[in-house]
């Protein structure tokens, strides 16, 4: 394009844009031949996170009437195709629309001939990174330019006219590439304080390695291991001052808390080891994140939300908190005091904590639902799927009563994680809430909507 102005206006013409809508596009002028190609909602060093980075591809053709050069009377679009990746990486894929070919000029539209198509990506394929690693989208179509005349047939004869060319076609690509900076990150909070166990209860001591403090940076250590698309924030445990700084929550795109937690908010360490723990307030946490999902400064929204702690989903507006409206965007929560111990691939609602002797009968930890739920989501499946599998194969437990044969046993009851926010939400793969019949999907990662 010329100009800016010219630039917005052509991709106004395509209902590409409203008045705030990034839109970078590509011109070339052969002759009296006027050819374009667009990419709408991204501009070079967006940021971007998540698996739902959208935009469209656009592609537009016109033969410039006021031009005194005739070389060239119809402009053919044969091809719409995007690249995802590094750029040459040869990872094309068609956009659904060009077969016959779009015309503009003669035996076309005497305007421009259009066409656009909607995308969305999955920016995690570029690696985990803080501070955006470079990505790249192409927008590449073929035109071919003819100079003709049509022979409509004798009647009664039927079909469709004869095209002849005056002069050989020339086949030309045009391309724009914008190169983005995808941002996936991962805050860990744990702790290794005794004192923000569960509460006693009536309940025996905990063995030492279940305690809290024990499981605690193990689930953060699985946490890291597992969403191995991030790229996990030093350190994982943090002072109240610290966690809300702006080196620590405003930098995070997936977010894992297996400290302390109720309804309120969430805990966090003091700078004095002796102190008991400060509190976190939901309102505090969405006060230092983003909104978005593609920006043009560094303020991106939290996408995934992993609290391993104790009552965090009995705040009803915990996901609204966190995210606005959650398109995308998902948390898993416990709504009762959740303990380290589980047995693994026991269904059952309720089961001893121990034996008739007193030993341990819970022997699986916490760390072990991390791994599984993490593990599902790595693979792509949605929020849903991942914390059903995981609190199936490893489901975890609250304290429930004591056993009334036998008042010495104490009985666990079953406490799913459970999910807040968009049940469709992944944290690898494209985001697809759309009906299958509406998107063409290529690779693992890219969809195109027809």
């Amino acid at each position: 394009m010329r100009n800016a102005a010219a630039k917005f206006l052509f991709c106004l013409s395509l209902g590409l844009v409203g008045p705030t809508a990034w839109c970078k596009t590509k011109n070339q002028i052969i002759n009296n031949a006027n050819l374009s190609v667009s990419i709408t909602d991204l501009e070079d060093n967006y940021f971007v996170t998540g698996t739902g980075v959208n935009l469209i591809g656009g592609v537009s053709a016109t033969i410039e009437q006021n031009n005194p050069d005739t070389t060239w009377n119809r402009i053919e679009i044969h091809e719409l195709k995007l690249e995802a990746g590094a750029a040459g990486s040869g990872n094309l894929y068609p956009l659904p629309g060009v077969t016959p070919p779009i015309v503009a000029g003669k035996g076309g539209a005497p305007g421009p001939a259009s066409l656009s198509r909607r995308a969305r990506f999955d920016s995690t394929v570029a690696g985990g990174s803080v501070s955006g690693a470079p990505m790249a989208i192409t927008v590449r179509a073929q035109f071919v330019l003819r100079k003709v005349n049509i022979l409509p047939l004798p009647i009664p004869q039927e079909g469709p006219p004869q095209i002849i060319d005056l002069r050989p076609p020339l086949t030309q690509s045009v391309e724009v590439t914008v190169t983005v900076k995808a941002v996936n990150s991962l805050l860990v909070n744990s702790t290794s304080r005794i004192v923000s166990g569960p509460p006693a209860m009536d309940v025996p001591t905990i063995p030492p390695e279940y305690s809290w403090g024990t499981v605690s940076p193990q689930m953060a250590a699985a946490g890291k291991a597992g969403m191995s698309n991030h790229a996990a924030l030093p350190g994982d445990r943090h002072t109240r001052a610290a966690i809300l700084a702006i080196d620590k929550f405003p930098l995070a795109t997936a977010w894992m808390n297996s400290y302390h937690g109720n309804i309120n908010g969430v805990s966090a360490d003091r700078a004095d080891p002796s102190a008991t723990f400060d509190n976190i307030s939901w309102n505090e946490v969405a006060n230092r994140i983003g909104q978005s999902n593609a920006s043009a400064s560094r303020s991106l929204q939290l996408n995934t939300v992993l609290l391993y702690s104790c009552e965090c989903s009995l705040y009803n507006g915990l996901a609204n908190t966190l995210f606005g409206p959650p398109i995308n965007q998902v948390a898993f929560a416990f709504s009762e005091v959740v303990y380290t111990m589980l047995k693994p691939g026991d269904t059952t609602p309720e089961i001893p904590l121990t034996d008739a002797n007193g030993q341990l009968l819970l022997t699986g930890k916490l760390t072990s639902h991390v791994t599984a739920l993490t593990g599902e989501l790595m693979a792509g499946t949605t929020a849903a799927f991942a914390a059903a599998k995981a609190n199936e194969d490893y489901p975890p437990r609250t304290y429930s009563r004591r056993m009334p044969s036998n008042p010495a046993i104490n009985l666990m009851g079953r406490l799913d994680i459970t999910i807040k926010g968009d049940s469709a939400a992944p944290a690898k793969g494209v985001y697809k809430p759309e009906p299958v019949s509406t998107y063409v999907g290529y690779g693992s990662y890219l969809i195109v909507f027809k």
